[in-house]
């Protein structure tokens, strides 16, 4: 048998020690890995709760923004609307078979979305979450504005303006199951809960669409308008449609004759909501920063791809927006206003 040269086993050794690189294993949470710097060109993809509202086409522009930095391939999508968890699940499975390298997705619902990202992690695709919490423990770090800290800052927002006691108030909720407007919701409520004298007459879901909400809204308002008055205090909305709903549908009641002094606040800003505030339609926003977290939650997946450390949770900042402020320079860059 002949024998091998010193030469030819250092260099058989050296092959077999550079074949693989390892890889960051299925599932982990945040710890740093051994995966080498991302160099090749990668796919990601980026998976919100709907497609047409204003706050999920700024999502959309932050998430451009980082992957054009990056030199990343973005697929972009997400369900007809922001109820179809089926849908939305279909999308994460496609992209998943499209070979995307890791996936940022806003979970249409908390519980709906487990499995298929459970599975999808299984798979060798890590998850970002962002917007709305999901259940469990496999998506690596969650993006999002502190949804509880929001409602509660709205409550206090309102009853600090509504003064004077009892307050009546009243709650615009979304649909069952979205992650961030149910920890909205009980911000609002622990805001209510701390305030003596503050009193929560009626909460209502709505179906998830502009629609609905002014309809769940109306009707809901039409219940406490008596000779004439509207006798509420200070009303909340957890978000984007039902912010709108609940404007348009105070803007009726007053149209109709009916006297309206009420406090009302919602969640989220768009043009409509904009004017509607500096006529004084509505008393105030909860602002997040959709620009700012479609930004960082794909900063967030490529940290994680080049096996850097990432927080298991990344705050994406809120803020009370109220006509005075409509003309200060840090919120009109956050609403997107043009100087």
């Amino acid at each position: 048998m002949q024998r091998c040269t010193p030469f030819i086993v250092l260099l058989t050794s050296l092959l077999f020690a550079c074949s693989k690189a390892p890889e960051r294993p299925a599932g982990a949470t945040g710890q740093a890995g051994t995966t080498p710097e991302v160099t090749e060109k990668i796919k990601l993809g980026v998976i919100a709760k709907g497609t047409i509202h204003e706050f999920w086409l700024a999502v959309k522009a932050g998430a451009e923004a980082a992957c054009a930095e990056q030199g990343v391939d973005m697929l972009w999508d997400g369900p007809s609307t922001e109820t179809r968890h089926d849908e939305q699940r279909r999308i994460l499975e496609n992209m998943v078979s499209a070979g995307v390298k890791g996936i940022v997705i806003a979970p249409t619902s908390h519980e709906a979305l487990v499995r298929p990202v459970e599975s999808a992690v299984a798979g060798g695709v890590p998850v970002v979450v962002f917007d709305s919490n999901l259940d469990g423990e496999s998506y690596i770090s969650f993006v999002a504005t502190d949804n509880k800290a929001g409602g509660k800052l709205a409550g206090k927002a309102i009853i600090e303006r509504t003064g004077g006691t009892p307050q009546r108030l009243l709650m615009l909720r979304y649909t069952e199951g979205s992650g961030s407007t149910r920890a909205r919701e009980a911000g609002f409520e622990e805001a209510v809960a701390e305030t003596p004298g503050a009193r929560l007459l009626e909460s209502q879901f709505t179906s998830g669409t502009t629609e609905g909400a002014i309809d769940v809204a109306t009707n809901m308002l039409n219940r406490y308008v008596v000779d004439g008055k509207l006798e509420v205090d200070g009303m909340f909305a957890a978000n984007l449609p039902t912010t709108i709903g609940m404007m348009r549908a105070l803007d009726r009641l007053a149209k109709q004759g009916v006297t309206v002094n009420v406090v009302a606040m919602g969640f989220d800003s768009s043009e409509e909501l904009i004017n509607g505030l500096k006529d004084d339609k509505i008393q105030g926003l909860i602002v997040q920063d959709p620009y700012g977290m479609g930004y960082t939650g794909v900063q967030t997946m490529l940290s994680y791809l080049r096996g850097e450390d990432v927080p298991r949770y990344i705050d994406t900042g809120v803020t009370l927006v109220t006509r005075p402020e409509l003309d200060k320079p840090e919120i009109r860059k956050l609403l997107g206003l043009k100087d």
